[in-house]
């Protein structure tokens, strides 16, 4: 009953609402929250991105930078694949490395997330990557996989 309007970009200038991006989701219980989408690539150079589940190895992601989005400004303490967090090393520190992985002339990141710790099934056919800027907006991203025996 009567006009409702919903507010998607506050405070940003119109003719930059396409080069930022965004996204909306909500919950359950109808919150709304908003995103930024990022492109991954989980394995990268891996076409049907094959997981298998018992391996005790790890599974690169990568997160491609772009005009828009530095990914020095993505918190790695923060990336989570399928609910898994980024591995750490020895001193604690996320194992992640900055390279331009996609050779479009902007640095990417590619994180090492525990295999043993993601929390996709067998029949699964993609994965979702969630993390922080660090001003704490959020980032999304998926891509396909293949859980293999």
């Amino acid at each position: 009953a009567g006009d409702q309007s919903i507010i998607l970009a506050q405070n940003v200038p119109i003719n930059q609402i396409p080069s930022r991006g965004y996204g909306i989701t909500t919950s359950a219980t109808g919150n709304i929250s908003s995103f930024i989408p990022v492109v991954i690539d989980i394995k990268p150079g891996s076409y049907t991105n094959s997981i298998n589940l018992r391996s005790n190895g790890v599974v690169p992601v990568a997160i491609f930078g772009s005009a828009t989005l530095s990914v020095y400004q993505i918190n790695p303490a923060t990336i989570t694949l399928a609910n898994a967090s980024v591995k750490l090393k020895g001193n604690g520190q996320p194992m992640v490395n900055y390279s331009d992985v996609n050779g479009d002339g902007f640095t990417d990141i590619v994180a090492q997330v525990s295999t043993q710790a993601l929390q996709i099934t067998s029949t699964d056919v993609k994965a979702t990557l969630e993390g922080q800027l660090t001003g704490g907006t959020v980032i999304k991203g998926s891509d396909s996989v293949r859980i293999v025996p």
